[in-house]
């Protein structure tokens, strides 16, 4: 799809090929002069490598579904922090993400099946001017999503816990990994790519998980748009 080309061209925040480490429509502040209100979607989770012990389809989609929320509540977090102060004001306004989750369930999309949904169809379902959308990718379960509000039923074991150390052993996973996040901006009008970001952490899975998500999503929203 268009949008995904588009992301690419500027696949990290650190390559030094983009003079700018993000896309931004050339006539961004044309095309969203009538914008009043975006919504933050619920983040794909893609999930690679080291699994844990428990590996069962319905865990797995359980804990993704999980983190997605926490992403997404982080993400709305830290563009509302962005403007503390008055500093760096947004000229729109950010959909709760209580409402957004809300409209897609009314309208039985599953926090999984939005990740495949058109996001201009997805526009129009929330009633709203553009839709951020993102994909993360990283290595390994969170294990303690409390400080979103959000309990795991389930039980999945993280790769370091330490009964299963000694299983880690050669596999490069004892250490910190990157995780990796790419943003989009779709315009609802005509699907266009207002805006994208990718970007990477290194995580260190010995730190709470907020902090590990909120670091990634904080660096990324400080080039986000819309700004007075």
């Amino acid at each position: 799809m268009r949008y995904l080309l588009i992301s690419f061209l500027c696949l990290g925040l650190f390559l030094s090929s983009c003079n700018k480490p993000y896309y931004q429509a050339k006539q961004f502040k044309k095309i969203t002069s009538h914008h009043k209100e975006i919504a933050v979607l619920p983040p794909e989770m893609i999930l690679t490598g080291f699994r844990g012990l428990q590996n069962e389809a319905e865990a797995l989609d359980e804990v993704l579904n999980a983190e997605s929320r926490a992403f997404q509540i982080s993400l709305q977090n830290e563009l509302l922090k962005s403007t503390k102060n008055g500093k760096r004001s947004m000229k729109v306004r950010l959909q709760p993400v209580s409402r957004t989750n809300k409209l897609l369930a009314e309208n039985e999309i599953s926090i999984k099946d939005s990740w495949a949904e058109d996001p201009q169809e997805l526009a129009e379902i929330l009633g709203v001017d553009a839709v951020l959308q993102s994909r993360v990718e990283k290595k390994r379960y969170f294990s303690d999503l409390a400080s979103y509000g959000i309990d795991i039923g389930v039980k999945v074991i993280g790769i370091l816990s330490k009964n299963i150390l000694p299983l880690l052993a050669n596999t490069g996973l004892d250490k910190s990994n990157d995780i990796y996040s790419n943003m989009t901006l779709v315009n609802a009008n005509d699907g266009e790519v207002l805006w994208t970001i990718s970007g990477q952490i290194e995580a260190d899975w010995s730190q709470p998980s907020n902090l590990v998500i909120d670091d990634l999503n904080a660096a990324l929203v400080k080039h986000f748009p819309y700004r007075r």
